[in-house]
């Protein structure tokens, strides 16, 4: 019996299984058809290959977190570090800039 008996879907009233915690996080109907569940921000379906269902299964039981957060958190981590990667390169570029001529002298 899932956590969520007789939940309302496209396909009528069917349960929800949840593979780590109680809510919407981590569920999935009990014929395995994704779940698009509203949380406090925008709802979306992702779609992901075996292998890369079974990374982010290994990723959230690492962490202890459901599938959801893990995902949540490694795009988080991969925009924050877009952002530093791109503010690391702009500071390179304006000291090269800044000190060109200090630079075309030591490289002689």
């Amino acid at each position: 019996m899932g956590c969520h008996p007789g939940v309302a879907s496209a396909g009528g009233d069917r349960t929800l299984n949840c593979d780590t915690e109680p809510g919407w996080q981590g569920c999935a109907l009990e014929d395995g058809d994704p779940v698009t569940a509203r949380f406090d921000g925008m709802a979306m379906t992702l779609r992901l290959t075996d292998e890369e269902d079974r990374a982010l299964e290994a990723l959230a039981r690492a962490e202890w977190v459901s599938k959801q957060e893990a995902a949540i958190r490694a795009i988080t981590d991969a925009a924050a570090r877009r952002v530093h990667e791109d503010h690391v390169r702009e500071l390179s570029a304006s000291a090269r800039e800044r000190h060109a001529q200090l630079l075309e002298r030591l490289g002689r």
